[in-house]
């Protein structure tokens, strides 16, 4: 029996067709393989010079959030002299703080960190006479040195390698590199620009100053929010007859630059405070506060505050988050989000045009 072949041949043009299809697949895999290599080999670098790594990008931040502020200044004065006013201020501003307000608080931040090691300790003889499950080798962890000053909090500074002097010439250097971004961005903006081709150019320099106001807005941002739910924090647990009520809520102010994580820790810390000093009712109802500023803070003030800016998802920022402080510990946590903001930016503006362009 005789099989003929009934498909029609296939002509010159449809040939031409496929291998454009085919290139159009390849070119668009290799940008985004491309892309993926370059991440891991960004990724790598950042794990081998974290601690340099994240004082730039620390500066950088800094740098980008006091910019409004320099350019207001810099249509009188002349712009190196209004750099300067701007970072005097700001050191001013935090040495104030520091006296006025910090100063008159140290005795309270000290003895709370002495009482916060019995607090655990108190939490966790609760929790194993409840269920009798946590192992006994935890509860004595907890209840080691409860009279020394921050003892967790010190071990743990102590084992990261961290010492007061080497965390403000780190502070030192940031400020540095800022005041030196301020004055170098703009001329290392304009030489970049000059290597897009022409008819790019003005999406690239509008590329360049959202990323940069991105990053402002965050810190601006992350201030407003944070003084925000200190301010509501002090005053409910004061109201609620809270131990230590200012400390605990300045950490909850404090602790909004730790994304999800740092509400958690800082409902856990009101939680043992008011538990041990006043009880298991009182304890929940100081949570339940605390929990449902987080929850304005979270779902009203902050996307007014930041305006939509950084239009990352719960799932991206908690990714982001958790990477960060892998890798980089608390530094990593703090600019994690900023971080993630401006790698979705690239990713959509810059990354995905240019696949879809080679897809055509």
């Amino acid at each position: 029996m005789t099989i003929t072949d009934t498909t029609e041949p296939r002509t010159g043009n449809e040939d031409f067709s496929v291998q454009r299809f085919a290139l159009r697949v390849s070119v668009g895999s290799s940008i985004a393989v491309a892309f993926a290599a370059g991440a891991v080999a960004l990724l790598f670098l950042l794990v081998k010079s974290q601690a340099i790594v994240l004082t730039v990008f620390g500066a950088i931040v800094i740098a980008e959030a006091v910019r409004p502020l320099v350019g207001r200044l810099s249509t009188r004065i002349p712009r190196a002299a209004a750099i300067a006013v701007v970072f005097v201020a700001l050191l001013a501003a935090v040495a104030l703080l520091w006296w006025v307000t910090l100063r008159e608080l140290a005795p309270q931040f000290v003895a709370f960190g002495r009482a916060f090691p019995a607090y655990v300790s108190i939490v966790f003889h609760f929790l194993e006479h409840v269920r009798g499950e946590l192992p006994a080798q935890v509860v004595s962890a907890a209840s080691q040195s409860p009279n020394s000053p921050v003892g967790p909090v010190l071990n743990a500074v102590a084992g990261a390698g961290i010492s007061v002097f080497s965390f403000i010439g780190t502070i030192a250097l940031a400020l540095l590199l800022a005041i030196f971004w301020l004055d170098a961005s703009d001329p290392l903006r304009a030489f970049v620009l000059t290597m897009i081709r022409k008819e790019s150019r003005n999406d690239a320099d509008a590329l360049f100053r959202d990323l940069g106001k991105q990053l402002g807005q965050y810190v601006v941002g992350t201030i407003v929010n944070g003084a925000i739910v200190g301010v509501a924090s002090i005053a409910s647990l004061m109201l609620l007859h809270a131990p230590y009520p200012v400390v605990l809520g300045l950490l909850q102010g404090l602790l909004v630059a730790l994304p999800y994580v740092g509400t958690f820790i800082g409902v856990l810390a009101v939680g043992a405070a008011v538990f041990s000093e006043q009880g298991v009712v009182h304890a929940g109802i100081a949570i339940a506060v605390i929990s449902l500023i987080a929850t304005v803070e979270g779902s009203f003030i902050a996307p007014r505050v930041f305006k939509e800016t950084l239009n990352l998802d719960p799932f991206s920022t908690t990714l982001a988050v958790a990477i960060g402080g892998t890798l980089f510990g608390t530094a990593g946590v703090i600019l994690a989000v900023p971080a993630a903001a401006l790698l979705q930016t690239l990713a959509v503006r810059v990354v995905a045009p240019a696949i879809r362009r080679a897809q055509q």
